[in-house]
């Protein structure tokens, strides 16, 4: 009895999680939620600093104690060992026992065509993700995406042929073999001299032009934003490397996708990019990256300082006094701090590149005092 409920209030937390988990990434729990076990606390912050998230497991606490205590009463109930009239068996519970197992299978089964059983595919029935999703068992999608984690044939991914992906790059950039040691190198030659601005890269979390009037949003959530689009250049068909933080830092940066299933900033060896970065450098600008919570959450620090970036301005540079949430300060703060970096590169005239990560439209939500809204 111990044993199944031992499962059971393992799929039932399993269950309570995928709530949030389907409102953050509008998807069913899966394997990429292990992809920061390596940080623990800073997880537990995320999770019980966040009143929405503690409402879900407040619910699997009660379904557990419910669910266990009424087991617990049933199985006293039909066990033998608490019973003292033992009944003897009937003729027709065995034909009912059969019968019983062979629908359980069937159900397990999921479906009566030979070819195949019910599959993930299977709960997908139209172009409307959420309603496809729907159908899929949260116990069912991690269980299975941490098995197919652990298969030898995807600890590498075999996209196509390496031959044909070397050629079609070549095709489509007209690359002509050269003296580069690399199959794709190719030699750009600007039409004027570069002028060496300052540059700034601010990555929103969790931003989408959803939010935006640019994106159809009519509620007016961004107009600063919306203001910045109309005066600038606005790209409307950009699209996102992925659900992650770690995603939108490595691909904006360095400009390689997202790889399935891989955290591309987080190993025992950390490669080296080229990228926007490595060629500031090449023209002898100072690389800062700021954060508003610890650089060590994704290898974010380590990776980037061997990636060609100078500074990392983060947590641990900012007052105790300031930090917040989980996520550390709000944005406006590191905002504040970053400009005297800035005017200190600006008097010993050098010019820098500066990438902003925002945290504040990431859960745990943390309204700052003292913000006109």
């Amino acid at each position: 009895m111990y044993c199944f409920a031992y499962y059971f209030v393992t799929a039932f937390f399993i269950c309570a999680a995928d709530v949030p988990f389907f409102l953050a990434y509008n998807n069913r729990l899966n394997y990429s939620v292990l992809n920061w076990t390596d940080s623990p606390m800073f997880m537990a912050k995320m999770v019980f600093t966040e009143w929405s998230y503690l409402v879900y497991l407040l619910l699997f606490i009660l379904v557990a104690v419910i669910y266990v205590l009424r087991a617990n009463k049933i199985y006293k109930r039909f066990n033998y060992e608490f019973r003292s009239d033992v009944p003897k068996p009937k003729f027709w519970m065995l034909p009912i026992s059969l019968l019983a197992m062979a629908l359980l299978f069937i159900g397990i089964r999921g479906r009566v065509e030979q070819k195949s059983p019910i599959m993930v595919g299977t709960a997908y029935f139209s172009n409307y993700d959420l309603a496809n999703q729907a159908g899929l068992n949260p116990v069912y999608t991690f269980i299975n995406s941490c098995f197919e984690a652990l298969k030898d044939e995807n600890k590498y991914l075999h996209l196509m042929n390496d031959r044909e992906a070397l050629k079609n790059v070549q095709d489509y950039l007209h690359v002509v073999p050269s003296k580069y040691n690399s199959p794709i190198a190719r030699y750009v030659s600007g039409y004027v001299q570069p002028v060496k601005h300052n540059v700034v890269i601010v990555l929103m979390e969790g931003m989408s032009a959803g939010f935006m009037r640019h994106g159809n949003n009519t509620k007016g959530l961004t107009p600063v934003l919306d203001s910045i689009a109309d005066k600038g250049y606005y790209f409307s068909n950009c699209y996102s490397a992925g659900v992650h933080t770690f995603n939108g830092i490595f691909s904006t940066l360095y400009s390689f996708p997202a790889l399935m299933a891989r955290h591309t900033m987080v190993g025992a060896v950390i490669p080296h990019y080229s990228g926007l970065p490595y060629v500031m450098k090449q023209y002898g600008y100072q690389n800062v990256y700021f954060t508003t919570h610890d650089e060590q959450f994704d290898n974010v620090g380590g990776f980037l300082t061997s990636n060609y970036f100078d500074r990392i301005v983060s947590q641990k540079d900012y007052p105790a006094s300031a930090v917040v949430s989980a996520l550390g300060v709000p944005d406006h703060f590191m905002f504040d701090e970053a400009i005297p970096v800035f005017n200190t590169y600006a008097a010993a005239q050098k010019t820098f590149f500066a990438c902003l990560m925002t945290g504040s439209n990431h859960a745990p939500y943390t309204v700052p005092d003292g913000i006109p809204f």
